[in-house]
């Protein structure tokens, strides 16, 4: 297996960025972050490999009310963690596991800055630095001698909890040959026109408990569900036109809907719905395919109040893989997208509450993609 001789190398890296800005009425909120995030790999001895995991991330947020008094709050964070480590590999045909540790190292800086009546009233700084020895384990998938699926688990208290679970991609040092790049015959091919395929994702999550400040109690219960499902037909061979419908019920929809905010009145629970046309291009009559998908998504969240709306568009470049006939994977390595989203003027007995309104724009780059995965029907 070349992939784990000696010299031979190992690594992924991913990059995400945001850019939101708020407004309502005479209140600006533009808000930034930025995370990186890389491993690499040498090995020095067959199945044995030296390396380090560096981890960053920035978060600026701005909050400027437009009066005569002029108040600004301007908070902001870094991050930054660096984590030697060394890894055994073992062959599992056709899995490669392997187990691991090292130390992280990290340092996290905070400021928060106010200001009122262009005065700078309050100034809050500190640094948190830490050292935390962290086990690793994980298994590798190759899909080519240059690629491979990695669902990886890294924790300070092994096997009590986890501190990440993630699964992406990584770039494998090995031989020149890949497998995955021959040509499907014709006749087995399952991307031809005339088919078509289906994806869908559910999740279901209720948190439940109890809580006591000192003084009082409270039972709480948080219910999560979300439902999306996207159906297309391929139009010519490779080539998908399709849709997908979504439905979002209480906890997490704002973060699901990329929504402003939302308003609900009395009992009302919140509901999200929502459709994302989409076309998608596969590039190659191979197992494995890079791909390109333009899409457009509106959704609407109800809760009794007047509903928010939100609208976005943006494009993922990526990889795709056919296990067995009929099944696709694929991951994306490049997306951009863009959006506005707006809540509208909430009218209650005492006032009315302006709209709050949203523009966003996200660029995620690297090799820790979201998978997806289809069914290709006849």
């Amino acid at each position: 297996m070349a992939q784990i001789k000696k010299n031979q190398s190992i690594w992924t890296a991913h990059v995400s960025s945001q850019f939101s800005r708020y407004w309502q009425a005479i209140i600006r909120n533009p808000v930034y972050e930025l995370k990186v995030n890389a491993n690499a790999g040498v090995f020095i001895r067959d199945g044995l490999a030296l390396g380090f995991s560096l981890q960053g991330g920035w978060t600026g947020n701005y909050s400027l009310v437009e009066n005569a008094q002029g108040f600004k709050l301007d908070t902001r964070s870094q991050s930054v963690s660096l984590m030697p480590f060394v890894r055994k590999y073992w062959k599992i045909a056709p899995f490669i596991a392997y187990a691991g540790g090292g130390v992280n190292l990290s340092v996290t800086k905070f400021s928060s800055i106010q200001q009122l009546n262009y005065v700078f009233y309050q100034d809050e700084r500190s640094t948190v630095r830490q050292m935390t020895p962290q086990s690793q384990i994980g298994i590798l998938y190759p899909i080519t001698n240059r690629l491979g699926v990695e669902i990886a688990a890294q924790s300070a208290l092994f096997p009590v909890s986890f501190n990440s679970l993630q699964i992406g991609l990584v770039v494998l040092a090995g031989a020149e040959t890949a497998v995955g790049t021959t040509a499907i015959p014709e006749s087995q091919y399952p991307l031809a026109k005339g088919r078509w395929l289906m994806s869908g994702t559910f999740s279901s999550v209720l948190k439940k408990g109890y809580s006591y400040d000192g003084k009082t109690g409270n039972d709480y219960r948080e219910p999560s569900t979300f439902i999306d499902i996207a159906s297309g037909v391929f139009v010519r061979d490779r080539l998908v036109i399709g849709a997908g419908l979504y439905v979002g019920l209480q906890g997490g929809i704002l973060e699901i809907s990329k929504a402003s905010g939302y308003a609900s009145k009395g009992n009302h629970k919140p509901m999200l719905a929502g459709i994302r046309p989409y076309v998608k291009k596969y590039f190659a009559p191979t197992r494995l395919t890079p791909y390109l998908q333009g899409y457009v998504s509106y959704n609407r969240i109800m809760a009794g109040a007047p509903a928010t709306n939100t609208v976005y568009g943006g494009g993922n470049l990526g990889l795709a893989y056919l296990f067995g006939k009929n099944w696709l994977v694929e991951g994306s390595l490049l997306g951009l997208s863009a959006g506005y989203s707006k809540m509208p003027d909430i009218e209650t007995d005492i006032a009315t509450a302006s709209a709050r309104k949203r523009f966003f724009a996200n660029l995620d780059v690297g090799l820790k993609p979201a998978f997806t995965v289809a069914y290709v029907f006849h």
